[in-house]
């Protein structure tokens, strides 16, 4: 059976929709999808490592080791799934920690995730910069004074100018 990965992204309402249809499609898990996806070279449309961003990524790393920048992932993913995709990209050395919301029993509508993160890094609010792209969590961290960089997304977009009215600084990608 051949599967249509484009139409599929095209045509869902939602991230996690696109990985259950490719699930129920294939007959794999959802690990499965969220592994192989990443054996692509590829997580939510951008390209590491290697390809398109390749470049930007090997910089990225550069500034990141020689000014010792401390990073954290916060996600609504399951940890098992956030570890396998990060580590088959190689990224997961890049972070200090990671929290996800079921682990923590809390959505991303409070802070309570972000300020966890914040806590194990040790670092001061007014110091830490939050990558979202999401509208609800955006606006949670807007409302709790966090700094953060809200990036474009597809699931996003029909809220992407309420997005941009509330954010300093808003990136088509990253």
């Amino acid at each position: 059976m051949d599967i249509n990965i484009i139409e599929i992204y095209k045509s869902a309402n939602s991230k996690l929709e696109v990985i259950d249809r490719l699930a129920r499609e294939t007959g794999k898990t959802i690990p499965e999808i969220f592994v192989e996806l990443s054996e692509a070279k590829c997580c939510d449309g951008r390209l590491f490592r290697q390809g398109r961003y390749a470049k930007e990524w090997h910089e990225a790393k550069k500034i990141i080791k020689e000014n010792n920048i401390k990073m954290c992932v916060a996600t609504a993913t399951d940890r098992y799934i956030t570890e396998a995709v990060l580590e088959r990209l190689d990224l997961l050395k890049y972070f200090e920690c990671v929290f996800t919301c079921g682990e923590l029993h809390v959505d991303k509508s409070t802070p309570d995730i972000y300020d966890k993160a914040l806590e194990a890094l040790g670092t001061k609010k007014e110091e830490t910069y939050v990558f979202e792209d999401t509208y609800l969590p955006i606006t949670t961290l807007h409302k709790a004074g966090y700094k953060f960089i809200a990036v474009s997304d597809k699931w996003s977009k029909h809220r992407e100018e309420d997005i941009k009215k509330i954010s300093k600084i808003f990136v088509q990608d990253l």
